[in-house]
């Protein structure tokens, strides 16, 4: 049995990262990406989530000298780190597509394979220098029992608007990934988190997980938190919101997103009528 009771065979273990990124120094970023992989996978994780531009830091300044391809070093590095731990590492650069760049947050597999999400919902300040990403994508990977898990991420910003975690779940997301470059202490960052986190698991039957950064910013600092919304009530089942760096851990029940889903009577999705809302 897991910590929270759940049988071995139906629970996935999810690792979330509040750590310190380096504004502008990779190379010792992905060092300390490798450092928390590995802490995590002694752990048992399945799946290790790491703040908003993590690799790079966040920063809105001189972004054209950080960003990065992908493929590239950076999403080749973090593809050896999943290949060699046999889980699945999510962290966010700054990606160069052509002329453009984008806050991207990559999603590396157990077998090598890079998939990427462009946050889609920028603030005032990233439209000056960022462009949005136009889709929703949602992965797939399976759990060491071999159970199929479908999840999806929104970035920071991204989830203040509701229709996103509602459009991840009706592609069958179970788990949205909520990855955070944002100011304020841990518990008064908690605080804001709680006004709506737990509405986007509970209205959309699925589990809801945040990672922040922990960092001085020229303009605030960000000074983590971490969180974990149950998909049945929307309540805070996790946190962190001490100081420092730091992991925090939680054995998702993914079959039970799938029955109350199945059961219809609390999945209130099954009653949407997207045609009012085009």
């Amino acid at each position: 049995m897991t910590e929270n009771g759940l049988s071995d065979l139906g629970a996935f273990r999810l690792a979330l990262v509040q750590s310190v990124s380096e504004i502008g120094d990779c190379t010792r970023n992905l060092e300390g990406i490798a450092r928390w992989t590995e802490q995590a996978a002694r752990q048992g994780a399945e799946m290790v989530c790491f703040p908003e531009l993590a690799i790079c830091g966040y920063t809105r300044s001189g972004i054209g000298e950080l960003a990065e391809v992908v493929p590239g070093r950076a999403s080749c590095h973090l593809a050896a780190l999943a290949r060699k731990h046999r889980m699945v590492v999510s962290a966010g650069l700054i990606e160069k597509s052509g002329s453009a760049c984008y806050i991207t947050q990559l999603v590396a597999s157990a077998d090598g394979s890079i998939e990427r999400y462009r946050k889609t919902h920028l603030g005032r300040r990233e439209r000056e220098v960022f462009c949005a990403g136009d889709a929703l994508p949602v992965f797939t990977t399976r759990s060491r029992a071999g159970m199929p898990i479908t999840f999806a991420i929104g970035l920071c910003y991204d989830l203040h608007f509701p229709e996103l975690a509602t459009a991840y779940a009706v592609q069958g997301a179970q788990l949205l990934l909520a990855p955070h470059a944002a100011p304020h202490a841990g518990p008064d960052r908690m605080q804001l988190w709680q006004r709506y986190m737990g509405a986007r698991a509970y209205d959309n039957t699925m589990y809801v997980a945040a990672c922040n950064h922990v960092q001085k910013l020229k303009s605030s600092d960000c000074s983590g938190g971490l969180g974990v919304w149950d998909y049945r009530t929307g309540t805070l089942l996790a946190q962190r919101t001490e100081p420092g760096e730091g992991l925090l851990f939680w054995d998702l029940d993914l079959d039970g997103v799938n029955r109350t889903r199945a059961q219809g009577r609390t999945f209130f999705l099954d009653d949407r009528r997207p045609e009012l809302f085009r």
